[in-house]
């Protein structure tokens, strides 16, 4: 039996994981969490072959003894990690998450892990004049990356701007060894999107009225730095068109990809539950707290 450690484990990628991996026999999934006893975490005990180890990414140590204690344990040694990431909030400061990345990836190469698996952004090309905003998610996940990269040992960067995962790549570590996959869907016009989700989910995209986004963008600083991103990398596709898309060729090669029309399925189908993780608001968005 494989062990494999999940952090991230009551988010919506690492739970996913979970939920694939505990119907074989053949893993074992340690939950890292920071509390054990929180209901998400404890829902993740309902699974089969699921251990809840208590953890903080923010101190190395802690995570060197996690390991230890796996090595000692009748299970064995870690054999493998899947890391999903806490997004710390749309302009908040994202040192602790670099601090965690990093933290987690040194101390699997020491203890020589057979798979390591990075879930990254599908990032937007910047200028080399103008590098991320230090302290920001991107700068972040860039520095995460490069440090993860440098590493001897097993590595896969999953980049996606979706809450999914890909069990397959833990199944298949040798397949995906040092390779980038960029999760994406071929590009959609507005039109196109509109039809796409009307027909899917039986009711329009949902909107807000202009007054309240042009609100938002002048009252909030790291949404107008957000959408300075993306026009950027605008510009950059505008010049390059092809060498800024997601190899999406690559990404079929390797597992199902989930088209938009799939996507908004699903959104309907859990528009009940928890579909807003990161607790984003309409007044922390005017007020700068989200």
């Amino acid at each position: 039996m494989k062990v494999i450690l999940v952090a991230g484990a009551t988010g919506q990628q690492g739970g996913s994981v979970i939920r694939a991996l505990s119907d074989s026999e053949n893993y074992l999934c340690l939950a890292l969490t920071r509390n054990p006893d929180s209901s998400k975490a404890l829902k993740l005990k309902s699974f089969k072959n699921v251990e809840l180890v208590a953890g903080d990414l923010n101190d190395i140590q802690q995570l060197r003894n996690i390991f230890e204690n796996a090595k000692s344990s009748p299970t064995g040694a870690i054999w493998g990690v899947f890391v999903a990431l806490e997004y710390p909030g749309l302009g908040g400061n994202a040192e602790g998450e670099e601090r965690q990345g990093k933290n987690l990836a040194t101390v699997a190469h020491e203890f020589q892990v057979q798979s390591y698996i990075y879930t990254s952004s599908c990032l937007l090309p910047f200028p080399d004049n103008k590098p991320p905003i230090p302290k920001t998610t991107r700068h972040s996940k860039l520095s995460i990356e490069s440090h993860i990269s440098s590493l001897d040992m097993p590595w896969t960067l999953w980049k996606t701007l979706a809450d999914s995962a890909e069990p397959s790549l833990m199944q298949n570590p040798l397949k995906f060894n040092h390779k980038i996959i960029d999760v994406a869907n071929a590009g959609l016009t507005q039109q196109e999107r509109n039809e796409t989700f009307l027909k899917a989910a039986g009711y329009d995209i949902p909107s807000a009225p202009s007054f309240i986004i042009t609100s938002i963008y002048w009252m909030n600083i790291h949404v107008q730095n957000m959408i300075g991103d993306f026009v950027q990398s605008d510009d950059l596709r505008k010049l390059d068109p092809r060498g800024y898309d997601a190899n999406i060729q690559e990404g079929k090669s390797h597992m199902k990809l989930v088209s938009f029309e799939e996507w908004a399925r699903r959104l309907n189908r859990n528009a009940d539950g928890d579909i807003n993780e990161h607790g984003v608001t309409l007044w922390g968005l005017l007020t700068r707290r989200t």
